[in-house]
Parts: structure tokens; sequence; C-alpha cells
């Protein structure tokens, strides 16, 4: 941002900024423009006589506008965007990019004609911030829209990384055990909303349990309605529907056909609705074997990319009932097994983000080109880690457990080796990832079984820069 900013001085910048809410992209905004002149305004699902007022009104509080101006048409209050702002501002933030459709479906082509008219032009940075991701692609990225190609700088703005979140907690609450960290992350990820809440409310270093029972379990707490309040929000009427396939997926039906028996969304629109919670609205994502080439529906899986939500489907939504009669405690001290249950795909999940972060450091000891997970139709010969490297074609194939000491170390490295044997390319390197700690006698058996690594979550959590993990 800073180095566009610079840009803007020379030359005008059309920026649009997208990632899903709650992620930090107003935050980002704030941070950038602090201390500067910017004019920020939130374009919310108004009628155009709601926009006028809104818009008048941000634009008369703004020092540089003046006291009484007063915008009479959708038209004009455009064209005093591009004639008065942009001129005026260091940038022009427009929040909710999107719904400029909603209050007039040909706001777009109005942009477009202004800026190529005179936007284009001059200087300064217009600003559009979406949290509909895959129709901020298509408002500048498809081919038949009006504003095509005219964005000059893209950004993604995703979660923070396990290595970053890890870092933020060492800061709030000190020196913390690698658990304690999976414990949170596994639960609230890497979107920096819920660990600013933490620090609000007091409860950095709080055992988990304190901090659901405070945030999420009462009635009362900040994030008992988060859930829904988030899909409410994106998806309007059609909420209950997404609701369904959303909490089929955090119970752990994640293949096409157990989503539909288990939703009851009806087959022949079932795809749409996976489309748009995946590309629209970007709470799920369709997971494929790493070695897929093509998309299968048999094959591939649906996962949550936001583990908040995931966590908020299987636990909040499904215990409702108990929730709103003050159950809390009762829910805390029942969902012990079922928590486990639940964290084993997160901590999957958060290994390959682990293991992204080290290669691109050059700090693991398998270099690789690829990264993700393998299924099969039957889920017979899943493997939780496929590293492929493709310049050498080969491989390195990882299991993943919470707590390597309890396994049966046997059995989990044959089952191993018998599925990584039916893979295309070659193995190389196999290891087994723990977020327990590995004791000393669990090291030495599985050194006993040839050349296979363990790591548990402490190894991975060491900085970038350090000895490469072999």
């Amino acid at each position: 941002m800073e180095r566009l900013l610079a840009l803007s001085r020379q030359r005008s910048q059309f920026v649009y900024i997208q990632g899903r809410r709650r992620i930090g992209k107003t935050e980002l905004m704030r941070e950038v423009f602090k201390g500067r002149n910017a004019f920020y305004f939130f374009t919310g699902r108004d009628t155009v006589g709601e926009f006028l007022q809104r818009f008048s009104t941000a634009v008369s509080q703004d020092p540089s506008c003046g006291p009484y101006t007063r915008l009479e048409s959708f038209d004009e209050a455009i064209e005093f965007i591009f004639s008065r702002l942009l001129p005026a501002k260091d940038a022009v933030i427009l929040d909710e990019f999107q719904n400029f459709a909603a209050i007039n479906p040909s706001s777009f082509s109005r942009f477009q004609m202004l800026w190529d008219r005179s936007g284009a032009a001059g200087k300064g940075m217009l600003i559009a911030c979406g949290s509909m991701q895959s129709l901020m692609r298509d408002i500048f990225e498809g081919l038949k829209e009006p504003l095509y190609k005219r964005a000059t700088a893209r950004l993604l703005v995703d979660e923070f990384t396990p290595l970053t979140v890890h870092a933020l907690l060492r800061t709030l609450c000190g020196t913390i055990e690698a658990r304690y960290f999976f414990d949170l992350y596994s639960v609230f990820g890497g979107v920096p909303f819920y660990y600013a809440l933490f620090d609000a409310g007091g409860l950095n270093g709080k055992p988990l349990r304190d901090i659901l029972s405070a945030m999420v379990f009462e009635r009362s707490g900040i994030l008992y309605d988060e859930g829904s309040d988030i899909a409410i929000e994106a998806m309007g009427k059609s909420n209950a529907i997404f609701f369904s396939l959303m909490a089929a997926v955090a119970a752990g039906k994640t293949k096409y056909n157990e989503m539909l028996s288990a939703s009851g969304v009806a087959p022949g629109s079932m795809e749409k609705y996976l489309d748009q919670l995946s590309g629209e609205y970007g709470y799920l994502r369709r997971r494929m074997s790493v070695f897929s080439k093509k998309q299968n529906t048999r094959i591939s899986r649906y996962a949550f990319d936001d583990n908040f939500l995931s966590f908020w489907f299987r636990f909040v939504h499904r215990n409702r009932s108990m929730l709103e009669i003050g159950g809390g405690d009762r829910l805390l001290s029942l969902m012990n097994e079922d928590f486990l249950s639940w964290q084993g795909p997160v901590w999957e999940k958060t290994v390959i983000q682990l293991l992204v972060e080290r290669n691109r450091t050059g700090a693991f000891g398998f270099p690789f080109t690829r990264i993700g997970a393998h299924f099969t139709q039957k889920r017979d010969g899943d493997i939780d880690v496929v590293m492929i490297d493709d310049d050498k074609k080969a491989c390195a194939v990882g299991e993943c457990k919470l707590n390597l000491n309890a396994c049966n170390i046997p059995s989990l490295v044959a089952g191993l080796r018998k599925n990584a044997s039916a893979l295309p390319v070659p193995v190389r390197r196999e290891y087994l990832f723990s977020v327990e700690p590995i004791s000393a006698k669990t090291r030495d058996y599985i050194n006993k079984l040839g050349d296979i690594a363990a790591l548990d979550l402490r190894d991975l959590l060491e900085l970038p820069g350090g000895p490469p993990i072999h």
C-alpha cells in the first residue's frame, strides 16, 4: 500500500482489495491512512435515497468538502467522487464496493465512464474493498464487465499464518506451550479480529475453556451469534440452505454425497450453492487430491477456510437449544472427545500451512513445489500430507496425529506405507506429525522403523531461517 500510495502521487491508482469478512481489510486501511488525508465510505445495500442521504452526510462531515453538501442524484454523487474527492485526497476508500450494484444496476458503467474520462488521467488513489470475493473478481476481471482491466492493482487480504499467530500470542501472553497455541489456533485460525477481542476482554493467556465460556458459549458472549451474523449478513434469505450445508461439513460430512444426504438440499441445486460458498463467500473450499489434474466430484472434499466458522457450526449451531437455556458449562464438559475429533482435520490443515512456510525459507529437509492431501474415492488410500518435488519427480508423505505417543506406531506406519505405494511418483521421505510433544520413548521406537521422521508442533514452530528440519 505504501508503494501504491507513492505511485499515486505521480499517476492515479485504482486498487481493489478483496478478502472475506472479519479478515481486517478496513483495519488495514485505517492503519495505512492514519494521519493522512483520506475519505472513507461504507457502501450498504441501500436504496438510492438511503445512499444519497448517507453519502451526503459523510461528505458534509469532511473538512475539505464543506458542511452543507447535498447531493440530489446518484450520478451526481459518483461524479462528486471523481471531481471533488479524488483530486483533494490521498485516497478515496469505498468499502463493500460490490454493493453499488444493488443501489443502482448501472453503477459500474458510471464508474468506468468517469474513470476513463478523468480519473485515470489525474493523481490520487481510488480504493474499492469487498468481502464478496468472487463478485469483486467478476467486477474487475470479468471480460464483459464495465470495469474490466480498469484496476491498476489488486490486493488479497488473507488470514495471518500460523507462525504469525504464534508470534502474536507470544507478544500478548508471553511464553506459551505449543498445545495451547494449537488449541487457540484451531478454533480462531488466523483472523486478527478474534485475537483483538481476547486482548480487549482481558483473556490473554486464559485457558481455552474460559475463553469459550466468556465469548462463545454464553448468550451474552460477543461471539455467540458470530456464525449466524456472518452468514445472514452475506446470504440473506437463502441462509437456511447454506446453514445446512455448512453444518454438514462441520459434522465431518465432507464428500458430495455425504453432504447431499445430511443437508437435504435438492441434488440439482447443491452444486450451485457449494460454488457460492467456496467462490462468492469464501467460507468453504473445494479440496482436490494433490495429484488431481481435473475436478472430480466423487473424490473431492469440502472444508472450511475459516476455523471459527467450522467450530461455530460444529458446537454452537448444533447445540443451540442447550446453550439457549444456559448450558454452556455442560457443553464444555461434554465436548472433549468430539472436540478432539474435530481438531484432527484442522491439524492436517495446520501442518500443511506450517510446511509451506518452512519450505519457503528453505528450512525443510525435503524441498517441494506442491503440497496437499491425497484422496481416494473410498477413503481407504487417503494420505494426510503429500509434498511433491516436480523437478525430481518424487514426493514425501506424512500422517498427522494429535498425539503420536498414544498411537499404535507399527500399524500407523504400515498403513502410510501401503497407501504411499499406490502413488504415481516414488516416495523419498516419510513423516509423522504430532501436536503433543513426542516422548523420547516414542522417538526411539520410530527410529527403529527405518527412514521415517517424527516431528511435533514445537519442531514446526521454530522460526524461519533456522536449521533445516530433516
